[in-house]
């Protein structure tokens, strides 16, 4: 009997399923099927994307477990969706006592098992149940959890009244403003006291919670073509009781993605070992729901919710705000189908004027409550990207480092920074340093002409209905890209290529 045929008690669900059919992944897959992830394919290492999101697990006990956990049900009536992220699984349920329920089951793109999916905040779904024991009987981790209403709020934006545009804005201020004026002692992330933390890795906050190691991923290993190395330093992953702890945090992280020898294969831009051994050592540094009346309903994906120092959330905005698609684009959706050109040109003025008078009032709300965060914003982004690329260097290579680095250097007075900046390049470093910046902003422009053309994102993630195409696409742009290329002139074409697919 197939999953998709729905309707059934949970003694029915997990019986479609032969078990060569979990092992395999790709578009010819039920898109129902839980143990494979279905959502869409990579155009840079799918093989080792997929791998990661597989898990096998007993769906039915899982099932059954949703059904435990909500008073008067006895089965389930309908497994309506099948939601994937980018490290989570999620199993919208129907139940025979009228709830709908979420099952969430983690991937193991994060490789450790404590902070996959311990709660750490008052989530505002309802926690039905939950485990953090991948031993149990389910065979893995998982949370149960109440179904938020409403829709998400990017999806209905366009279509809102302006006045709930007002009435949005406002609620989320209140609900950062809340959240900003809880004070801790430490940076980390929120555990429960009892959870599964040797003493070192807590440190206690009362009321049965505690603040433990830092849940973001980009502290852990499990990414895709990131391994880590921790022979030059332990892994420091917090909690952190200070900032000088928690820049230390950042620069060790960087340690960890250096690998222990040179690969075969380095561009101009990404720097030796060497190299990024001595700038380490140098720097020493859509998820809201929302009501048809423009009351947030929910806020969900809080699995990296950690406490951090203001300034690493200066430069972040809702995306719903500060939209990343131009501005005729989004004139053009909200006009609909055969809108013409004028119309647009006239909408977009009106989209404009609306997105400056909402940042304006998210701006004012911030200064008004949130006084900390706004004066983190308020900074010159200048001294806080060095922040951003220490832990990551390696990934986003020694040359964006030395930039940020050197812009600090260059600008050290006007910035208001007393003395002389530490950080200095002779003229034939600089020389080179701007040779290789050169390069390394070609990549990155070519890079975003393929994402642009395939529609992928950074990743090279696509849906599974826009991969072939894509996929075309992509080859034909490499095709073209090296046509006439040779010997050393091809060899950097194909050091930028930002893909697998050629």
């Amino acid at each position: 009997m197939e999953i998709a045929s729905r309707r059934l008690s949970t003694r029915a669900f997990g019986g479609g399923y032969k078990n060569d059919d979990r092992t395999k992944t790709g578009p010819d897959q039920s898109a129902l099927n839980p143990y494979v992830y279905t959502s869409g394919r990579w155009l840079r290492l799918d093989d080792a994307h997929q791998k990661s999101r597989h898990v096998d697990f007993d769906f039915p006990a899982l099932l059954q477990k949703a059904v435990d956990a909500s008073p008067g049900a006895t089965g389930v009536l309908d497994y309506e969706e099948k939601l994937e992220g980018g490290y989570d699984r999620a199993f919208v349920l129907r139940l025979d006592n009228g709830a709908r329920v979420v099952a969430r089951i983690p991937f193991r793109t994060l490789d450790h098992p404590l902070l996959r999916l311990t709660p750490r905040l008052r989530q505002l779904p309802i926690i039905l149940a939950w485990s953090d024991d991948a031993m149990n009987v389910i065979g893995t981790e998982y949370i149960i959890m109440s179904h938020v209403t409403g829709d998400q709020l990017h999806t209905v934006w366009p279509k809102l009244d302006p006045r709930l545009h007002f009435s949005s804005v406002k609620a989320l201020v209140d609900y950062m403003c809340q959240l900003s004026k809880l004070s801790f002692p430490a940076y980390g992330s929120i555990y429960f006291e009892d959870g599964p933390l040797s003493s070192s890795e807590m440190i206690v906050i009362g009321d049965g919670f505690c603040i433990g190691p830092s849940c973001h991923p980009e502290y852990w290993p499990g990414t895709p073509g990131e391994p880590r190395s921790y022979t030059r330093r332990s892994p420091n992953r917090g909690p952190w009781r200070d900032l000088e702890s928690y820049v230390h945090g950042l620069i060790d992280n960087g340690y960890s993605l250096l690998p222990d020898s040179e690969p075969p294969i380095l561009n101009k831009w990404q720097g030796s070992i060497e190299e990024h051994l001595y700038l380490l050592k140098e720097a020493l540094a859509r998820n809201i729901f929302i009501s048809d009346t423009g009351i947030i309903t929910g806020i969900i994906d809080w699995q990296f919710a950690a406490v951090e120092p203001t300034f690493a959330y200066a430069d972040t905005n809702p995306d719903f705000l500060f939209p990343h698609e131009n501005i005729e684009a989004i004139a053009a959706m909200e006009l609909g189908p055969g809108a013409d050109e004028f119309s647009v040109q006239q909408r977009s003025t009106k989209v404009k004027n609306r997105f400056d008078i909402l940042q304006k009032l998210f701006s004012v709300g911030l200064q008004a409550s949130m006084r900390d965060l706004h004066e983190a914003r308020a900074l010159d982004p200048m001294l806080l990207r060095p922040f951003k690329y220490c832990g990551t260097s390696w990934r986003d290579s020694a040359v964006a480092l030395q930039e940020e680095l050197g812009s600090v250097s260059r600008e050290w007075t006007a910035l208001g920074l007393v003395g002389s900046c530490p950080y200095q390049l002779t003229a034939k470093e600089l020389e080179q340093h701007k040779d290789r910046f050169e390069d390394l902003e070609a990549a990155m422009e070519l890079k975003m002409a393929v994402v642009q053309a395939t529609g992928s994102d950074l990743d090279g993630w696509l849906s599974i209905e826009r991969f072939d195409a894509a996929v075309q696409t992509c080859h034909e742009l490499y095709v073209k890209r090296v046509e006439g290329e040779n010997g050393n002139s091809r060899r950097l074409a194909e050091s930028m290529w930002p893909f697998d697919v050629r």
